[in-house]
């Protein structure tokens, strides 16, 4: 049995056989063999997909040895979502840009501020 390609050399393979079916190029019964090998390389991308998005974790938190607490990634909590509204940059830098009020130095220090 030959091994199966990773999920880029498959899109790639998939990526050939629809540009050469477009242009028309194999006759018929190639284009059929072509097709089938498609379906099979799609399925086979599929898979991986489904396979690599059950995998992906999101970091929740972090517990008192420092190893990384997880959750399963919900994808369909995402699929309904507008995407989020674009952001001028120009704008938002100067609107974080913030005045810097300075304390006299001769005024008494305040104890609640540890530094």
């Amino acid at each position: 049995m030959e091994p199966r390609p990773t999920f880029e050399a498959a899109l790639g393979q998939l990526e050939r056989i629809a540009s050469d079916l477009e242009r028309g190029e194999p006759e018929l019964a190639v284009a059929l063999s072509k097709y089938e090998q498609s379906v099979r390389l799609l399925a086979q991308c599929r898979a991986q997909l489904d396979a690599a998005e059950r995998s992906v974790a999101l970091l929740t938190d972090v517990d008192e040895a420092g190893r990384a607490v997880t959750a399963p990634f919900d994808a369909t909590a995402t699929v309904d979502r507008e995407p989020a509204p674009k952001v001028d940059r120009k704008r938002s830098r100067a609107a974080s840009s913030t005045k810097v009020t300075q304390i006299p130095k001769d005024g008494p220090d305040d104890p609640a501020i540890p530094f």
